[in-house]
């Protein structure tokens, strides 16, 4: 048997529950009873009420039964104990919008018991009285008790029929039990609802944290009908101090007005900025600016002599405007703010460190680059720049950042040729920790959202395999990402630039790229042309990279630069530079041209052509080196190698080269990480040579 004799209360420092409320004036509660004869109950009700409220309440008890018919009650809430008193004081009660019905409930700690009496069950609730019984058994039915018969017990008690049954349901009331029961549940004294309690709350116009945390401790306990009506009063109450945490917390200065401009709501920043007072119409900005339908954004204002720009929303319900939200954000913090993320941008590298003052030219050709460039930076269009590799995309590309809005924001450069291609997905979008085998523990930010607010500059796009071509293509076009591991969507706002030395239309008709990525990349194209069809570039460049040896130069050397056709484009050209400020002298393979590779064209299909024999011999031997047993060489890296040698060729006119060796035999060309690799026929022709 269950037993609940004790005031539950009484256990609680009620003192410590509620702060000081000093000389405010308390709130009236008056409580309508309808007699005195069972103490016990009013002194718990007045104490529950008390632990919840605390002194901001003073409780008054009335009883209908002592009360006059001309006698008013007058309180900031009236609390009835039944809502079939009410048409007995209809005359008494002065403001029916003050009136709340006293809801019961019961504890947690007898539901097990209860819900354990076998269903259709005869049980007998006992309480004082006939009516207390009755009100019993309706709360024990709202709770969902009801696959067993309660029976009011002082009704059998005057029907005179000795009726026995096991079990028997009580709220405190054990000196009225039959003798003959088996099975005593006491629920104990019936608890207030927590509707009932959330409804005088509201009435007396005192919610507050104190009491919200009062009725949620209390509550939490209860068993409730209606539980969702609690467990969205749980959800407001999180949300409310979310709410306060951020807006408290925020540098913004917020104030919420009414549709008459008084002030609801102000947060401290706002405090130290205006002079606010709660209710009082808002005068701290032009009138103008409150008042106008117009919403605004960062519209400079001075406010005792700061400098401050202000936001305002209008806040409506369905068309109609109840409210504004004036934000103000001081200029200092803004500046503040911008050169901490300025310097963080610069730690993490993610700069652009080039402008057009950096782009040497003396061409039409590029002058009209140059200007289209500019044109375009002013927008977040999409730029498609093409051009052989070494004419300085990249370059173009970085300073087309710097001269636009997003000029403070991240700059991130991508190589898509150098990601290999199990990779491109996880390092352009990131993911979470664990989801994949290798993934770092906290998981990875992708280059999409580092470059938010910024550039994202994809380069040699045209290299991307087909899958992924059509997972980029939804990323440009909703500009949204997901995480590999992840179900959220993350907003991007990031302005794309790509750049490929080939020619995407070309690759399109082939069908190695899809027309509608394509399409959707090529919105502003601008081609950079190679530096053979812009000679006046030439010596200009090599001044800008020579400095003041440039001088040195003879003219029979200027003019071997003006007819070498550069390959290499202007990194072949600046490697010529470097060459010459190390040992004095240029490439002899640029002062006679027929050592050269000068064209950079195969003019033969067989690798032992007189023409390229010597430079197909270097490709070949550099590929036996990187042949390893599950991987090869890619052509960046044969690149490099001939690089290192003082070997200069574009990437196409590499591709084409490896394209006839292995139709040769001589080497395998695979895609990804494999790479290109020796052949044994490539072996053993290289042992013919000595090698």
């Amino acid at each position: 048997m269950i037993n609940y004799t004790t005031m539950y209360y009484n256990s609680y420092d009620i003192s410590s529950s509620y702060d000081k409320k000093g000389s405010e004036k308390l709130k009236k509660v008056a409580i309508l009873y309808k007699n005195r004869d069972n103490n016990s109950i009013i002194e718990y009700i007045n104490n529950t009420l008390l632990y919840i409220f605390g002194e901001y309440i003073e409780i008054v008890p009335y009883f209908a039964n002592e009360l006059d018919n001309n006698e008013k009650i007058v309180a900031d809430a009236c609390l009835v104990i039944h809502e079939n008193m009410l048409y007995g004081i209809k005359n008494n009660i002065s403001n029916y919008s003050k009136v709340v019905i006293l809801k019961r409930s019961i504890r947690k700690q007898v539901l097990p018991e209860l819900m354990a009496i076998p269903n259709n069950s005869d049980v007998f609730v006992v309480n004082d009285t006939y009516d207390t019984e009755i009100e019993t058994i309706y709360m024990l039915c709202e709770l969902g008790i009801n696959s067993i018969n309660l029976i009011p017990y002082t009704q059998v008690k005057r029907s005179g029929v000795n009726k026995a049954v096991e079990y028997v349901i009580t709220p405190n009331e054990l000196d009225l039990v039959p003798k003959y029961a088996k099975n005593i549940i006491n629920i104990g004294y019936r608890e207030i609802g927590f509707e009932t309690l959330f409804s005088l709350m509201k009435t007396l116009d005192i919610d507050n944290d104190i009491i919200n945390r009062n009725i949620l401790k209390y509550s939490i306990e209860l068993v409730e009908q209606s539980i969702h009506y609690q467990e969205s009063y749980y959800e407001a109450c999180l949300r409310v101090q979310l709410l306060n945490l951020v807006v408290d917390q925020s540098m913004l200065a917020v104030v919420l007005l009414d549709e008459l401009n008084r002030v609801v709501y102000y947060n401290p920043k706002a405090l130290s900025v205006f002079n606010l007072k709660k209710d009082e119409i808002f005068t701290g900005i032009d009138e103008g600016i409150i008042n106008s339908e117009e919403e605004y954004k960062d519209y400079p204002i001075r406010v005792n002599d700061a400098n401050y720009l202000v936001g305002k929303s209008n806040v409506k319900l369905v068309d109609e405007i109840i409210g504004v939200i004036i934000t103000l954000q001081d200029e200092r913090t803004l500046r503040d703010i911008e050169a901490t993320i300025k310097s963080t941008i610069i730690k993490k590298g993610l700069v652009a460190k080039y402008s057009f003052n950096d782009i040497v030219y003396s061409s039409d050709s590029m002058k009209k680059c140059i200007t289209t460039a500019k044109e375009v930076a002013a927008t977040d269009n999409t730029v498609l720049i093409s051009g052989e590799s070494g004419t300085g995309k990249e370059l173009l590309a970085q300073s087309i950042h710097n001269y636009s809005k997003r000029k403070s924001g991240p700059f991130v450069a991508v190589n898509c040729a150098a990601v290999p291609e199990s990779l491109i997905e996880s390092e352009l979008f990131g993911y979470e920790g664990g989801s994949f085998t290798g993934a770092q523990k906290n998981g990875k930010i992708g280059y999409f959202e580092q470059a938010n607010n910024g550039t994202l500059f994809l380069d040699e796009i045209g290299s991307i395999s087909a899958n992924f071509q059509s997972v980029l293509l939804r990323v440009i076009q909703e500009r949204q990402v997901i995480r590999i591991g992840s179900d959220k969507v993350v907003d991007i706002d990031v302005r794309i630039i790509v750049a490929t030395n080939s020619k995407l239309s070309e690759e399109v008709l082939k069908g190695s790229f899809r027309g509608d990525l394509y399409y959707r990349l090529n919105v502003i194209p601008i081609t950079i042309d190679a530096l053979n069809k812009r000679k006046e570039d030439i010596l200009p460049l090599m001044e800008a990279f020579m400095g003041r040896i440039y001088c040195n130069l003879t003219s029979y050397e200027k003019d071997r630069l003006s007819d070498y056709k550069w390959p290499g484009n202007v990194r072949e050209l600046e490697n010529a530079a470097t060459y010459y400020k190390a040992l004095g002298r240029l490439p002899d393979y640029i002062l006679n041209l027929n050592l050269c590779y000068d064209s950079g064209i195969i003019e033969s299909n067989k690798l032992i052509d007189a023409c390229c024999k010597e430079i197909g011999i270097v490709i070949l031997k550099i590929i036996k080196k990187g042949t390893q047993p599950f991987h090869g060489i890619g052509r960046a890296g044969i690149i490099s190698e001939l690089s290192i040698q003082g070997i200069n060729i574009s990437e196409g006119k590499l591709r084409e080269q490896l394209q006839e060796m292995q139709n040769d035999g001589y080497i395998t060309v695979e895609h990804g990480r494999i790479g290109t690799r020796i052949t044994q026929f490539g072996i053993e022709y290289l042992k013919t040579l000595g090698i």
